[in-house]
């Protein structure tokens, strides 16, 4: 009887113990229960919050864009347009996450997930800049140039083409006068439109130019209005501050005579992915403004100019055994210059009768 006593002494002991281990684990699981609720009703509120303060800047945002879109000079930039569709749809999927709540459904990870994209809109929204642009957009084209100076030049090209594609910042181009620096960097710059996915902003360096001039022509590159600027430094962090947004720009300022001073444009060799192209008559240029490569164009050799002076004749221009000796004599006068082989060509472009070669031949 002893025996059965204490048997039954100790299943009762072992009961107890597995009731009491049940007990508590389903105590623990309640309070991880309860927890996460109180988890997700905290997260819930700071995106309630960040939505309303989202909200409340597209109200300044949009009051702001249509009063300088009022008298329809200036334009919204596509940035802004974006980040107001982003916003409305991160209400709407706030507005989807509460009806869930209220059927008892809850899902912590689409809450997590809009609170982080709450969070970088309202980011985004503190780095717009200018919200408008001039209604012209500025939309880049071939620059034109003659197709018969390519092949001369093709070797340059190609060198020019290698540097700016394996990190070289900073691409200094020089040479005489007429030389051939402009068309070098034109073909330049239509193949980087062809080719690439970079922003290229020409900008002609002429004499009596200013630094106001110079910081509009960039402005209208990139789409960035300038006209409500006057301090010569705040254009300038303004122009940063864009290159920073675009990223990929290659600015190539041609004929530059004397060192410009590069904070004044924005300082775009500052900026990852910025290039900078330049064309001078001067040595000393490149290295004051501490261009990294340096690309002296020279004069063309004999058989070179000759082949640059037959091709811009055109192909009309059928050149008898006795004018011929004439042509060539007139395309060494050009010394070398493409420019004027160019033009002296054109100029007797379809001509065939050997007196009018002769007597433009004692002209030069």
């Amino acid at each position: 009887m002893s025996s059965l006593v204490c048997a039954l002494h100790a299943l009762g002991s072992a009961f107890c113990n597995i009731m009491e281990s049940f007990t508590g684990k389903v105590i623990d699981s309640s309070v991880k229960d309860v927890r996460s609720v109180i988890d997700f009703d905290e997260n819930l509120e700071t995106l309630e919050r960040n939505i309303k303060q989202l909200s409340d800047k597209v109200v300044d945002v949009k009051t702001e864009v249509e009063n300088r879109e009022q008298y329809g000079k200036k334009k919204r930039k596509r940035e802004i347009d974006s980040w107001l569709d982003d916003v409305m749809k991160v209400e709407e999927e706030l507005s989807a996450l509460k009806e869930e709540v209220t059927r008892g459904e809850i899902n912590p990870g689409a809450l997590e997930k809009l609170n982080g994209r709450a969070g970088e809109l309202l980011e985004q929204s503190k780095h717009f800049g200018m919200l408008v642009h001039d209604m012209y957009e500025r939309e880049e084209c071939l620059l034109l140039v003659p197709q018969v100076h390519e092949k001369i030049s093709e070797q340059n090209i190609e060198d020019i083409w290698s540097w700016s594609h394996n990190n070289v910042s900073s691409i200094g181009i020089h040479g005489k006068e007429g030389v051939g620096k402009t068309t070098l960097a034109k073909h330049i710059h239509n193949r980087l439109l062809k080719e690439t996915q970079y922003q290229v902003c020409w900008v002609t360096v002429s004499p009596g130019f200013s630094i106001k001039r110079l910081q509009d022509d960039l402005a209208k590159h990139v789409n960035l209005d300038l006209s409500d600027e006057v301090d010569e430094q705040r254009r300038a962090a303004k122009l940063s501050r864009t290159f920073k947004t675009s990223k990929n720009i290659v600015i190539i300022l041609d004929d530059v005579r004397d060192r410009l001073c590069l904070e004044k444009l924005g300082d775009p060799l500052v900026v990852e992915g910025c290039r900078l192209i330049l064309t001078t008559r001067s040595y000393e240029v490149c290295r004051k403004m501490g261009c990294k490569k340096l690309l002296e164009v020279k004069e063309l050799n004999t058989d070179d100019a000759w082949e640059l002076f037959r091709k811009s004749l055109g192909s009309e221009t059928v050149l008898s055994p006795d004018i011929e000796p004439i042509a060539k004599s007139m395309a060494r006068r050009c010394k070398g210059f493409p420019l004027r082989l160019i033009t002296l060509a054109e100029s007797m472009r379809g001509v065939t009768d050997i007196r009018e070669w002769k007597n433009a031949l004692k002209e030069l």
